[in-house]
């Protein structure tokens, strides 16, 4: 939703030539500090061409661009921040540089850097006067008392006076003027004032008018003279004045008439109403004003007088000063006002909405009850009727006339009117709150009472008139009552009772059908068909939605078409009249939470909804509603139901609690081009870049890792408020509203490329034509980067050939180590069987001879094919692909264990620490810690060792095996000698490990420690 709010506001009145009317006073809006002026006490004020306003205060300068301040101060140590905070006056030359005036220093404040340089002045002096440029475009600076200098810009200083002829010797100028329309000079001094002809280069003063300009003749011996100015219909002004004496006087010469005009009582002669004029200001549209100490007053030319805007504490729209410095308009037409109590703004020529409070012809008194109905009479202007204060007339221009029905009889009951509505015929009938029904004749000029079926206390509500002519009632007790035709001569039978009960009737409207609908307080809407009075349907608030009300009341209907009716309940209820179903426009849909009063269609059919607090005109198929609030015109928002009207010419009047408003629909369409919005700051990280360096940017560069970025924009409109939208291209992909404070904020981007673009809307949505765009790169980090990414790729792929490499030596490891393993296998079995070959041969030969000796050979034959066999077997089973981990070599030594048990009747335990398991060695480490230890359980059983305990476990980097088991019954000396041979010795170099035995008494202890890692 689209939210439309002027920054200066109109006058209460149409216009400022209608002699008949009272002096009007504008409607001030305000700026303070809790808007962010740095100061109330404001003494200057300029727009740049960019259109930014730039204030001088007390505390600094600012810079406003319709939402926020920006502000520059004295920063110790920086000899191009402001010399000292407090900056008097503001100048822009033609070149559009920004001059600052202070105490004693002068010099050009930077607006794209915000740097100031100070300009230098030869000669000493005690006071600035006024800063100018003369139409040969040189600064001017006027000082002391008639010292006049000149910028000079190769030496940035005010050196050599000003090069006018010379003075007469009579002649002291203290102000200087250009007049705006001849190429002339006006001065004004002590001894009075005179006018230099540049062309001719001669003086005009009194005596010597060689100019022959009658102002010379009328105001050139006035003495003490002072601000002279030349209005934009030729009329010269100027003040008489002592600085702190009498009261000054505002001379002025009319090129018109011929006759010149003094005023010395603007403000009255009273020790408490002193003032001081302290300079002249002229609108665009012509309307002339004068400030100073204690005083700001426009000039009536119709009054002949200056009107003063009195100093108003506490009065909302109004204005409080002790003194006003300048006035100034902007390129909006905006007025703003420099003052010790703030800043104000309003704007005279932005004239939508018109307040009028009701008053009568000759009467200064304001009427301020709340209005009850608005007639646009067919030949007798318009009637506004009061709920206690009668009825009052206006002509077109909103004039008092005299109400015809005052002066007839019956009219003075005429004070509390209910409602009134006139019908085709001409007839105006008057409901009164006495149940009564007053009806004026303009055609006879009569006014006849009528007596209803209504009770005395029971007010007429509402009185319509159908397509047929027929006259319906409301009453606040909740009668309709029924008059055919509207005859309503027959009085006994004139009307007849409908309905009773119905509740306070307050909108009785006939549609385009044969329908009737009236809107209750309470009692929510009735649905008639008017032809028999038959309550065809209700319609009352609704828990189940879709169904019903959003309100136990409805203050009005409208059929928006064939199907459609828009009802205010609270909110905006929709009925679709073909499925007898409800949609609702709510505060969730962005239309103003106050409760709907009326629904206006103008004569294009576009919807006002009056509040219980606003105005605002509703486009239904958008869901876009512009509000107007009292800045705009609409003083006094709380509205009356069914208090409204629709002139032929489509102007629109509602009547409120203490007036009426008055405004043409077509003039709030915005039919001028909507402004660009621009950008006016750019905070990156929480600190202000200079928007004019990042606008000169091909792109704005932002780092990866902290790119928080709020951008301020605006339309650097004051007059007209407009909506924003932006869109980051490259994020996102429809366009976005800015927030209430027009700054659009990221805090986070991903690396990319963007362009951030934004645009400007009105309230009937038409864009802007310029797109303002801001091209954004944020910084891709290391580790995004495409080189980083190749980086990893190649790293990668070096890593699986690194890995692959390793793959392949470990396979061709492990296949060396089953050669190296099959070698040794087949150089074992070898040596094996060449020893049974030999062993078998010998038996052979000591078999008959020696049959002893034989079979020792052959018990050595079986003993070494046994140990043959079941080494064969141990390398079978290790070379063995599915056996090449720790947990399958544990496995098998305690099958071998098991079988030596009970080989030998001896008990073998094994207890492995979970660790070893875990333990990932070579084939050949494995395999020859798994032969040490089969060697050692094997030897200590068959050398009847018993109880044989083997603990298995990882120590550090060592593989820690411990033999524990009962001696008793073995010979020691020959285990001793087992532990010394020379395979054993040979098996525990290549493993790099150590074997210790210890015996204590009947124990012993084998103690096996081999570098696994």
């Amino acid at each position: 939703m689209f939210k439309r709010s002027l920054f200066c506001c109109c006058l209460l009145c149409t216009v400022f030539t209608i002699a008949a009317q009272q002096p009007v006073r504008p409607i001030f809006s305000k700026l303070t500090k809790k808007d962010g002026l740095a100061s109330e006490i404001i003494f200057n004020t300029v727009q740049d061409k960019q259109g930014y306003i730039w204030i001088a205060t007390q505390n600094g300068l600012q810079r406003y661009d319709g939402n926020r301040f920006l502000t520059f101060r004295h920063v110790p140590g920086d000899t191009n921040s402001l010399p000292v905070n407090g900056v008097n006056r503001l100048f822009i030359d033609r070149n559009e540089r920004l001059w600052l005036m202070f105490d004693k220093k002068i010099g050009i404040f930077n607006t794209k850097n915000n740097r100031f340089r100070e300009a230098g002045i030869d000669v000493p002096f005690m006071i600035f006067k006024k800063l100018m440029q003369d139409d040969q475009g040189k600064i001017i600076l006027l000082i002391d008392y008639n010292k006049r200098l000149v910028y000079d810009e190769a030496s940035n200083k005010f050196i050599a006076s000003y090069q006018l002829p010379a003075f007469p010797d009579s002649l002291a100028a203290g102000d200087m003027i250009k007049d705006p329309l001849q190429n002339r000079i006006w001065f004004t001094g002590r001894e009075g004032m005179f006018l230099l002809d540049r062309k001719t280069g001669q003086y005009s003063y009194p005596g010597h008018n060689t100019a022959n300009d009658p102002v010379i003749e009328q105001l050139g011996n006035i003495k003490n003279a002072r601000l002279p100015f030349v209005s934009k219909d030729g009329n010269f002004w100027m003040v008489s004045w002592i600085p702190f004496g009498n009261i000054p006087t505002v001379y002025c010469y009319d090129r018109a008439t011929g006759n010149t005009l003094h005023f010395d009582t603007i403000n009255g002669r009273t020790q408490k109403n002193y003032y001081e004029v302290w300079g002249f200001f002229q609108q665009k549209n012509g309307t002339l004003w004068i400030y100073g100490m204690n005083l700001l007053c426009y000039y009536s030319r119709e009054l002949n007088k200056f009107i003063k805007i009195p100093s108003e504490q506490y009065v909302e729209y109004g204005i409080e000063y002790d003194y006003v410095s300048q006035l100034y308009e902007d390129r909006e037409h905006n007025v703003w006002i420099c003052s010790s109590k703030g800043f104000y703004r309003f704007n005279p020529d932005a004239e939508l909405f018109t307040s009028i409070r009701n008053h009568r012809l000759n009467d200064t008194a304001f009427s301020t009850l709340p209005v009850s109905a608005i007639v646009a009479t067919k030949n007798n202007g318009t009637w506004i009727s009061t709920w206690g204060n009668g009825i009052f007339s206006y002509n077109e221009n909103w004039q008092p006339i005299p109400n015809p029905v005052h002066a007839l009889k019956g009219g003075e009951k005429l004070t509390h009117v209910s409602f009134m509505m006139q019908r085709r015929n001409g007839e105006i009938w008057i409901g009164s709150r006495t149940g009564e029904i007053f009806i004026y004749d303009p055609s006879a000029n009569t006014l006849t009472l009528l007596k209803t079926p209504l009770e005395q206390d029971d007010a007429v509500r509402q009185i319509t008139e159908d397509s047929d002519g027929t006259v319906w009632v409301g009453s606040n007790n909740g009668v309709l009552l029924k008059c055919p035709g509207g005859n309503w001569k027959n009085i006994e039978q004139s009307f007849s009772t409908m309905l009773t009960d119905l509740g306070d009737v307050l909108k009785i409207y006939p549609d385009r059908k044969n329908n009737l609908w009236v809107c209750t307080a309470v009692n929510g809407l009735y649905k008639i068909d008017k032809r028999n009075g038959k309550v065809l349907q209700q319609y009352k608030e609704s828990t189940p939605k879709n169904n019903g009300l959003l309100n136990e009341g409805a203050t009005d209907i409208v059929q928006y078409n064939d199907s459609l009716y828009l009802i205010a309940s609270n909110a905006l209820c929709i009925l679709n009249s073909n499925n007898n179903s409800f949609r609702y426009l709510t505060a969730a849909d962005g239309l103003p939470a106050e409760n709907i009063v009326n629904i206006i269609p103008d004569k294009q059919n576009r919807l006002w909804m009056a509040l219980a607090g606003g105005l605002y005109r509703l486009n239904l198929d958008k869901k876009m509603q512009v509000s107007y609030e009292a800045t705009d015109g609409v003083v006094n928002n709380v509205f009356e139901p069914s208090a409204y009207t629709i002139f032929p010419n489509g102007s629109i009047a509602i009547g409120s609690q203490h007036d009426f408003l008055v405004f043409d629909p077509s003039k709030t369409i915005d039919t001028a081009e909507v402004p660009p919005a621009v950008i006016t700051g750019v905070n990156f990280a929480g600190r202000y870049i200079s928007v004019d360096s990042v606008l000169h940017l091909d792109k704005l560069v932002l780092p990866y890792d902290n790119n928080a970025l709020s951008v301020q924009v605006s339309t650097l409109s004051f007059r007209n408020r407009y909506k924003i939208f932006y869109m980051l291209e490259g994020l996102d992909k429809t366009w976005k509203p800015v927030n209430a404070s027009n700054e659009i904020v990221f805090a986070y981007l991903p690396s990319g490329d963007y362009v951030l673009k934004i645009k400007a809307e009105n309230g009937e949505s038409d864009p802007s034509k310029k797109i303002t765009t801001l091209v954004l790169h944020v910084d891709t980090p290391i580790w995004r980067s495409w080189w980083f990414y190749s980086l990893l790729v190649l790293l990668a792929g070096i890593l699986l050939f690194w890995f692959d490499r390793l793959r392949m030596k470990r396979k061709e490891a492990i296949a060396q180590m089953r050669v190296d393993i099959a070698g040794k296998l087949h150089s074992d079995v070898s040596a094996a069987l060449d020893n049974i070959n030999v062993l078998s041969e010998m038996a052979k030969l000591k078999a008959d001879t020696e049959p002893s000796k034989s079979k020792e050979f052959i018990e050595q034959i079986h003993a070494k094919s046994g140990n043959m066999i079941n080494s064969l077997n141990d390398m079978l089973w290790a070379i063995s692909p599915e056996n090449d981990n720790m947990q399958k070599m544990l496995e098998r030594l305690k099958e071998q264990a098991d079988s030596l048990s009970h080989s030998f009747a001896t008990s073998v335990n094994i207890l492995v620490e979970p660790n070893v398991e875990r333990l990932d060695l070579d084939m050949k480490l494995r395999q020859d810690i798994y032969w040490l230890l089969k060697s050692g359980i094997t030897n200590i059983s068959r050398m009847d060792g018993k109880d044989l305990r083997i603990h298995i476990a990882l120590e550090k980097t060592f593989l820690l095996c411990t033999l524990e088991f009962k001696n008793s019954r073995m010979n020691l000396q020959q285990f001793n000698n087992l532990l010394q041979r020379q395979e054993l010795e040979s098996k525990l170099k290549e493993v790099k490990g150590k074997l210790m035995f210890e015996t204590v008494n009947e124990n012993s202890v084998i103690e096996l420690k081999v570098p696994v890692q």
